[in-house]
């Protein structure tokens, strides 16, 4: 049973909410909620969502012994875009080869290049 109240999390919604706020005037941001299992993170993102007119994404990072890279960026890309065109935002150019890792079928995808440095490495 769920309470109808959220209990001592007044600071935190307040902090989010703020967050959430400020996309009306494109400041928003990633907000990464972390702590154990039962803790109540989804909860208060449920709270602090609730009424939001737009679109919001979330992903879970699941520990086990064969992590799956990116897991948390690749679940809510395919949760907020399934059945939804691709965003053609333009500030998004430039990006293709990196999400399309992410999010199978996004544009054309330019090859992406490993290497930290960018650069062969010397023989």
């Amino acid at each position: 049973m769920l309470c109808p109240e959220l209990i001592g999390r007044g600071s935190e919604v307040d902090r989010l909410r703020a967050r959430v706020a400020g996309l009306a005037t494109r400041q928003g941001g990633v907000v990464v909620l972390s702590g154990d299992g039962g803790a109540g993170k989804s909860r208060l993102v449920r709270e602090v969502v609730l009424g939001v007119d737009g679109l919001v994404l979330s992903g879970r990072a699941v520990p086990g012994v064969s992590p799956v890279p990116f897991r948390p960026l690749t679940e809510l890309f395919l949760g907020a875009f399934r059945g939804r065109p691709m965003p053609t935002d333009p500030s998004l150019v430039g990006f293709d080869g990196q999400l399309a890792r992410l999010m199978p079928g996004w544009g054309a995808g330019t090859p992406v290049d490993d290497r930290p440095t960018g650069r062969e490495a010397s023989p």
